[in-house]
């Protein structure tokens, strides 16, 4: 056991441990470099954050050094193995790739400079996490943000308050950095980081004063640091005595650890030879699958930069794409529009629907929904955009993607202004199938969200006008339609590609630049009624945004409605639309030409998938509500309009079952 000082902090007699002696450390270290095969800089960096290093050695066997350590086994099988101990939390740092973290970081606003993650992993033997950033300072700014964004006030306070600290052990693994000068010079540092449990060793960084990058900015010397540390514990202590944050500190200064030392193949014996970074992704995304879920976004943008691995694995994506798109290297090459039509080219890519269904059903016989796809890769296409609008998260979380997508097409690349001629000939020609059009659609589509201009299919903005509804797949589709949306869209491609500085202009369904009255071009602006709004009328209405469903109620106050009496509002609202339809089909067949012929057997009606699928849609709820009974099925999943502020998944997933029921049925 490590020798200990007594002290009485806020009442309360704390055993506060003495840091480890040089030798002590230094023959622990040279222990674990044996038994364990490490580097001698990282063994050493593993001793000098032991509280005790001294007992550890004491615990290691020389004919078996593994024995006693701890194994945790990963989805793929391989086991990890975890050195049990206590170390000081000043000497681990937390992880700046973590994935609650890596989305936000990436999506952040900023000016000029583009923050970014720890950059992917390397294999270094036999089980460490080899970083190649550009320099040092990439990492510590990473791990500061990252602290930031994962803070926990909670955690912090039952820390504080707990007398053990933490007391669930975090996985920890060692690792090095290692940065090449301009001159060639090369400059390694070796530290210890979590890999599970950052939120709480950030946690006791705040609540010891310790800089979230100290442990790496120390990595030259950290017993020197550790020393000057832990001084300055043992003052606040004796100046502070009453003090409850002394209190905090000293419980936060020290933690249980697991130190993962090695990785073996399922027969417990056999050490991994690559792939270690790859490993430890797959076990912490696990861990935080269940019992302890990222939010959404944070969750499918980690599983979505796992499928973006596994493209390069298995020879489906070159692995500059894939770092481009991954953006976690200093330099990141290729336009944003077209790394996001890369992305949606993957999902939409009939020979991935194999590898799509490992990642994203786990229901037999499921099916490979938009909004399954959308939400695999929505945040890294998000990710790809500079200062994309935060309204663009949702929007690409639901389907975005016309059907068009999902037939064969090429990325050509060319610039907006090609791109633009040759897609307005192409609808000018009626050719709405053109690989053009499809590249214009993936290019634009995301942008246009990106932009902040298109939404995700909502009544509250549109204000209730159903003819200004629809998802953003078939606002895009619509738009590719006409030579004001290609224009459109062609301008959101130039602003996401840097080749214009503004957001789309407005355009008429002819294509004409709509002009204020000093000539000079009308953008769009991000004002939902201006933006959102316009941008759906020019897809669905000709351009023209129709009057409000409902009548004005400006002389009456505003009321916040129920889920409950929304539903009854929009139900009365289909019933008097259905009505008015009623009247308007009784008119068509009833009208007749200056010669008294039916018009509607002259005319004909106009070809609709409306016209069929609404009336049997209506006619199988309306029969089995009425009987209590269940027929969501009837609707398709992506067609669903997004939910008024519902953030559930579990009401996708219904429906994709009932989907599922009525396709078996059939």
């Amino acid at each position: 056991m490590s020798n200990t000082t007594p002290f009485t902090i806020a009442g309360q007699t704390i055993d506060f441990p003495d840091v480890a002696n040089g030798s002590a450390i230094k023959n622990a270290a040279k222990r674990f470099e044996t038994a364990f095969t490490l580097p001698p800089a990282a063994a050493f960096a593993m001793s000098a954050a032991m509280v005790d290093p001294a007992d550890v050695r004491s615990q290691l066997d020389p004919t078996d050094p593994f024995d006693h350590l701890q194994a945790i086994q990963t989805p793929d099988g391989i086991f990890l193995l975890a050195q049990p101990t206590r170390v000081w939390t000043s000497l681990v740092s937390g992880d700046g790739g973590n994935g609650r973290s890596r989305y936000a970081i990436q999506t952040a606003s900023t000016k000029g400079t583009r923050p970014r993650p720890w950059p992917i992993g390397r294999h270094h033997k036999p089980a460490i996490i080899d970083y190649h950033p550009a320099s040092l300072a990439d990492m510590t700014a990473a791990v500061r943000l990252s602290a930031k964004e994962i803070r926990s006030q909670d955690l912090i306070t039952q820390i504080s308050r707990n007398p053990r600290g933490i007391w669930n052990p975090p996985v920890v693994v060692l690792a090095r950095t290692y940065v090449k000068s301009d001159d060639g010079s090369v400059k390694e540092h070796w530290f210890l980081h979590t890999v599970e449990g950052s939120t709480r060793v950030e946690a006791c960084h705040e609540l010891t004063d310790v800089d979230p990058a100290a442990p790496l900015e120390h990595s030259d010397d950290p017993l020197e640091y550790l020393r000057d540390t832990h001084k300055r514990f043992v003052e606040r202590f004796e100046t502070t005595p009453t003090s409850v944050k002394a209190l905090g500190a000293a419980r936060a200064a020290t933690m249980p650890a697991l130190i993962v030392v090695a990785a073996v193949e399922g027969d417990m014996i056999t050490p991994i030879t690559d792939n270690y970074p790859v490993i430890i992704n797959d076990y912490v995304e696990s861990v935080h699958v269940q019992p302890r879920p990222f939010s959404e976004v944070a969750q499918s943008n980690v599983i979505g930069e796992r499928f973006v691995l596994t493209l390069v694995k298995d020879g489906k994506m070159s692995t500059k794409d894939a770092e481009a798109i991954l953006g976690r290297d200093p330099d990141i090459t290729g336009k944003p529009s077209v790394r996001a039509a890369n992305l949606v080219h993957t999902v939409c890519n009939a020979g991935n629907d194999s590898l799509l269904r490992d990642f994203l059903i786990t229901e037999e016989g499921a099916r490979l929904t938009k909004i399954r796809r959308a939400k695999l890769v929505g945040p890294l296409i998000v990710r790809q955009f500079n200062d994309a609008a935060d309204s663009a998260e949702r929007a690409l979380m639901r389907a975005f993607t016309p059907d068009r997508l999902l037939s064969p097409w090429s990325i050509s690349g060319d610039d907006s202004e090609k791109l633009r001629k040759t897609c307005i000939a192409d609808v000018l020609a009626g050719n709405f199938n053109s690989p053009a059009l499809a590249e214009l659609m993936a290019r634009g589509g995301p942008a246009l969200c990106a932009t902040g201009l298109l939404l995700g299919d909502q009544g509250s903005t549109v204000k209730g006008i159903s003819a200004l509804r629809g998802s953003v797949e078939k606002v895009v589709e619509q738009l590719a339609k006409t030579a004001g949306g290609v224009n459109v869209l062609a301008d959101a491609v130039a602003w996401a590609d840097n080749e214009r500085l503004e957001r789309p202009r407005k355009f008429d369904v002819e294509g004409n630049q709509l002009l204020d009255k000093n000539n000079d071009p009308i953008h769009f602006s991000t004002a939902w009624d201006n933006g959102n709004m316009g941008i759906r009328a020019l897809a669905f209405t000709g351009g023209t945004i129709p009057s409000s469903d409902k009548k004005s109620t400006d002389d009456e106050p505003e009321v916040e409605l129920t889920p409950e009496d929304r539903y009854r509002l929009t139900e009365q609202r289909l019933l008097s639309l259905l009505v008015e339809s009623h009247t308007n089909l009784l008119d068509m067949m009833a009208a007749k030409d200056a010669d008294g012929d039916k018009l509607i057997a002259k005319l004909g009606m106009t070809t609709a998938e409306v016209y069929s699928t609404l009336p049997d849609r209506l006619s199988k709820l309306y029969a089995r509500y009425g009987k209590e009974d269940d027929l969501l099925a009837s609707f398709d999943e992506d067609e669903l309009p997004e939910a008024e502020e519902v953030e559930d998944d579990d009401l996708d997933e219904d429906l994709e079952e009932d989907d599922e029921d009525e396709e078996a049925d059939e």
